[in-house]
């Protein structure tokens, strides 16, 4: 009876200990990043970015909380944000931050196995980029873009067979769901770069293999892009200045093959439509926090400087930065890819630097850039070049949600005719 009341003392005072612990360490650290602003609850608990998280809708909220406390905000009792570009270039490029582990171990694809996108060891990070780097960057895998080619032609060649007008049907052929098939792209260009081989959904206009709804968690980046381009495009202005690009590709000897990564960068209104498409939606916005050097670290918020503690960590706000109306003006949530055509020298120059960041920043940057920039420029060109392309649904173009920070977008249909 003595053990058991003994045990049930102890139990208690260690559950009042730890409750103790808790109640003081959420006090120093409310105390410790009072200067930065934010919802008041969001000093005290993880409550409401936890319930941000799990609706799908941090991506909102975090723009919210950025423009009304300003360019680094609380969003929890330790976290920060930024929709400052260059706090977080300088997050990502400076030693000593390094990934935060309550983010990033949630990305895992296997239980306590870490890839290349969840290791937050900054020294194993390093490793396993460089292992990566050379098949991703084109430098000593020769054969990326031709890789990247052979895969467009087989998107065309599908549309062309299955979805384009027959005989039988010349008027009402079948209706095509775009994003699958951008899904299929992207899953068939990064299996041939990556393994050697495609693993053929778009020969087969099908998920063969059972990996589609993998690639939707971890390739859907330049899906994403790729429909977003696409959608935009179809804005009455937009679709001239596309369509004439591709028309003048086809008249300067390209034949049937397909656009060059060299010569889609001389067309200038194609890539403002990449730049616009993701800037105005970017697909991958969720806080990727990193935790702040032990010593601390002082940053400069427009030119004034901002100590940031250590053991915190600060992420960004996708949709703050990338719309910002300090930097795009008063429709920098409107899709205008003219506004690439900015006349002022410094201003153009900050929006580039600033678009830069979707990809990532220093050792952070996604080794897939170079295969995604490939993929969305050649396909956007090769479609508007081969294809009119009508939404199905205009004022519901597609499903879109937020997957732990990919935006994914499914159900995107459109009727197809052939392009004289």
């Amino acid at each position: 009876m003595k053990l058991a009341a003994l045990v049930s003392d102890n139990a208690v005072l260690l559950g009042g200990g730890l409750v103790l612990l808790f109640v003081v360490n959420r006090v120093v650290w409310y105390f410790r990043l009072r200067r930065f602003g934010g919802p008041f609850w969001a000093g005290l608990s993880d409550w409401p970015h936890s319930l941000a998280m799990l609706q799908g809708r941090c991506h909102e909220w975090y723009a919210d909380v950025s423009e009304k406390h300003g360019p680094i905000a609380r969003v929890a009792p330790t976290v920060l944000i930024t929709s400052s570009p260059d706090v977080w270039a300088h997050v990502n490029s400076r030693p000593g931050y390094k990934r935060s582990d309550w983010y990033y171990n949630a990305c895992r694809l296997e239980h306590r196995r870490d890839n290349v996108f969840s290791q937050t060891d900054n020294r194993e990070h390093d490793r396993r980029r460089k292992q990566m780097a050379p098949g991703y960057s084109g430098r000593e895998n020769l054969d990326l873009e031709r890789t990247v080619d052979e895969r467009i032609a087989d998107l065309i060649a599908l549309i062309r067979t299955r979805y384009g007008p027959t005989a039988e049907s010349p008027t009402s052929p079948p209706l095509l769901d775009l994003a699958q098939k951008l899904q299929f792209l992207t899953l068939d260009v990064i299996s041939s770069v990556g393994l050697g081989r495609s693993f053929g959904t778009l020969r087969a206009d099908a998920d063969t293999q059972g990996f589609a709804a993998i690639a939707e968690g971890a390739l859907g980046t330049a899906n994403t892009a790729l429909a977003l381009g696409l959608r935009e495009v179809d804005e009455a202005v937009a679709e001239s200045e596309v369509r004439a690009e591709p028309g003048a590709g086809a008249g300067a000897g390209l034949g049937p093959t397909i656009i060059s990564a060299a010569r889609a960068q001389q067309l200038p209104y194609l890539q403002a439509v990449v730049r616009e498409s993701l800037r105005v939606f970017p697909p991958v916005a969720n806080i990727f926090s990193r935790d702040v050097p032990a010593g601390g670290d002082t940053v400069l918020v427009d030119g004034q400087p901002v100590f940031l503690p250590g053991g915190a960590s600060i992420g960004y706000s996708a949709f703050a930065m990338h719309r910002s109306r300090a930097l795009y003006g008063p429709d920098a949530a409107l899709f205008r890819p003219e506004r690439w055509f900015d006349k002022d020298p410094a201003r153009l120059a900050a929006m580039v630097r600033t678009n830069e960041l979707i990809f990532g920043h220093g050792r952070f940057h996604c080794l897939g850039r170079p295969v995604a920039m490939l993929e969305i420029s050649k396909t956007i060109f090769e479609l508007m070049r081969h294809f009119e392309m009508a939404i199905v649904n205009p004022t519901r173009p597609w499903n879109a949600r937020n997957s732990v920070g990919l935006f994914m977008i499914s159900d995107m249909w459109v009727q197809v005719t052939m392009r004289s």
